[in-house]
């Protein structure tokens, strides 16, 4: 976001106006920085913290005079925490997170079939727990105000991860892309899997 913030300042005619306003506006960034979906008009949706990699560049891109991307929406990090912290997923996270410190602290190799294993449980509990009623409430409504007046327009569900592509390490191609979702219980379902690919 500070890239718009300087591009604001230095020309803000290059920016569309939505975006300038709601750069001036403490409170609406605020408002965005706890929220479980950010659409294409939310400036926040730039930050990759939030929106991971593909949805923040497009969210870049849409902000952008004359630019137009396809319609989207983002369910954000602050939807993943709150579907993965419960206390069942923490202390699957942990049992995960004591294999890697043991092997760190001993200089050894990881036992990566232990690891394997506990990542595909906790992998399964995310993907099999219900959506929280908030979270499911709040995809329905993205997705109703994204097909507008037309009924279930065909979407994709894609990942977007905050570590995606880094100068460390790559996920490409490890997360599922779900095409032709035409109805906002099927995006919810689909959400609930994306989420835990984060553990293959």
């Amino acid at each position: 976001m500070q890239s718009l913030r300087r591009v604001s300042r230095d020309d803000p005619t290059l920016l569309k106006p939505l975006v300038v306003q709601q750069l001036g506006d403490a409170s609406t960034l605020e408002a965005q920085r706890s929220a479980l979906i950010l659409d294409a008009a939310q400036v926040l949706a730039t930050q990759p913290s939030l929106t991971g990699g593909k949805g923040s560049s497009l969210a870049v891109l849409n902000s952008i005079v004359a630019v137009e991307v396809p319609k989207f929406f983002c369910v954000t990090t602050n939807a993943f925490r709150a579907h993965f912290e419960t206390e069942s997923g923490r202390q699957m996270l942990a049992t995960l997170q004591k294999l890697s410190d043991v092997a760190v602290e001993s200089g050894k190799q990881p036992d990566l079939m232990a690891s394997f294993e506990q990542a595909r449980l906790l992998r399964e509990h995310i993907q099999t727990a219900p959506l929280g009623a908030e979270t499911e409430a709040a995809i329905k409504a993205a997705y109703a105000q994204l097909c507008g007046e037309q009924c279930d327009i065909p979407v994709a569900v894609r990942s977007s991860a905050t570590t995606e592509d880094t100068k460390d390490a790559s996920f490409a191609g490890q997360h599922d892309t779900f095409f032709e979702s035409a109805w906002g219980g099927r995006c919810c379902q689909q959400c609930s899997a994306m989420l835990g690919q984060h553990f293959y």
